[in-house]
């Protein structure tokens, strides 16, 4: 849905900010939330280039990452990978953020575990099968506590811990944002 689609990306650009380059981040230098890794995939993807753009040189163009190309990178590396139109209202927000913030496999494997179907980390047909059988409201409050746990987990690895107070913060005022807009 356009209107669920702009409110996510909405949320994401607010949390996620401008260019952040924390040595604890695993995603490492990002700009609008959006990783180099994703950026070269981004840019070698739209461009008609004769050679493919290395990681070098993603470094550099992501700092001039325009929010035209972020919003772009949202909707078909994260709204379309996980199928957000054809999620229920609440779910496609709330899963699409996780993705953003997580990554599409681990996001839809966490969704796969709670609706006991095969974690693959693809949303195909039996996913989505199954999800229809939820109560999308009583679903979105699950993932929500769901992610808050996962966030809790990764917490504990490595230096992760000083993230987890931000992550908290970020799923709570996403759950809160959909609730103004009567999506859960």
């Amino acid at each position: 849905m356009t209107e669920n689609f702009n409110l996510f990306v909405d949320l994401v650009l607010d949390a996620e900010g401008g260019l952040s380059n924390d040595p604890s981040d695993m995603g490492g230098l990002t700009n609008r939330g959006i990783t180099v890794a994703t950026f070269k995939e981004y840019v070698n993807d739209v461009e008609d280039r004769d050679y493919p753009c290395g990681m070098e040189e993603a470094s550099e163009r992501l700092y001039d990452l325009t929010e035209q190309d972020a919003i772009l990178i949202y909707e078909h590396y994260y709204w379309n990978e996980i199928r957000a139109d054809d999620l229920p209202n609440g779910i496609d927000v709330l899963l699409a953020d996780f993705a953003v913030n997580s990554g599409v496999r681990t996001a839809v494997t966490v969704l796969q575990e709670m609706l006991a179907v095969s974690m693959d980390g693809i949303l195909g047909p039996k996913t989505l099968a199954a999800l229809s059988k939820k109560d999308p409201k009583a679903f979105t409050n699950k993932l929500l506590q769901r992610r808050l746990q996962y966030y809790f987990q990764v917490a504990q690895l490595n230096e992760n811990a000083k993230f987890h107070r931000g992550w908290n913060n970020r799923v709570i005022h996403i759950y809160n944002e959909l609730i103004k807009a009567n999506l859960c």
